[in-house]
């Protein structure tokens, strides 16, 4: 890729080379063989299995628990602890947009993100087929989960190097967004804060 490329340009070369789709393909593929994995060990009896290929399977049991967060933020806050324990996400500020004055002042400096956005054409162009249950056995499945994992860390190392290059792109931090004939990229800010512990 040249360097002299903009981000959009640098998307739109990553798109027609090929590289987003075989990315999108390894992910469906993981996804798929994680579901076959978890097929095959769904009655074992035990927690955590060596299906092979320096591969462990664990079972962890998901913990689920219902809080009055209402009254819990309402405690807290009349203690004055709430903006030392909080956790400040955007689903909080669109719930209680009155959060941001609260945690105004530790607000850190902003950082930004890379988010590619595809039109029609981009999303026609990097269209994987449906992934289809696997039926294949345990073993099959733990050597295909190998050679994903190899090549799902390369690919996605290969994309993120490219926001790196693309976050550098001088026009992308002047407008903000760049389109290509395969979409959009955008560079968002992150909303960071500073959690004081107690």
């Amino acid at each position: 890729m040249n360097s002299k490329q903009n981000a959009a340009e640098l998307m739109e070369t990553f798109i027609e080379t090929g590289s987003y789709k075989h990315l999108k393909e390894l992910t469906a593929e993981r996804d798929a063989l994680k579901k076959n994995i978890y097929q095959n060990l769904i009655d074992h009896e035990a927690k955590r299995v060596e299906i092979g290929y320096n591969l462990v399977a664990k079972f962890i049991p998901k913990k689920v628990y219902q809080y009055n967060y209402h009254g819990l933020n309402e405690y807290l806050y009349d203690r004055g602890l709430l903006q030392k324990v909080a956790r400040l996400t955007t689903a909080n500020l669109k719930q209680d947009p009155n959060l941001l004055k609260i945690f105004e002042t530790y607000s850190l400096t902003s950082e930004f993100y890379i988010k590619p956005t595809l039109n029609k054409q981009g999303r026609d162009f990097v269209k994987i087929g449906e992934s289809k249950e696997l039926q294949i056995s345990l073993n099959e499945a733990a050597e295909k989960k190998r050679q994903n994992m190899d090549q799902l860390k390369v690919a996605q190392s290969e994309y993120d190097l490219l926001k790196k290059q693309m976050k550098k792109c001088q026009r992308l931090q002047m407008e903000k967004k760049l389109s290509h004939k395969y979409g959009s990229v955008s560079l968002l800010q992150k909303r960071l804060f500073m959690i004081a512990t107690i």
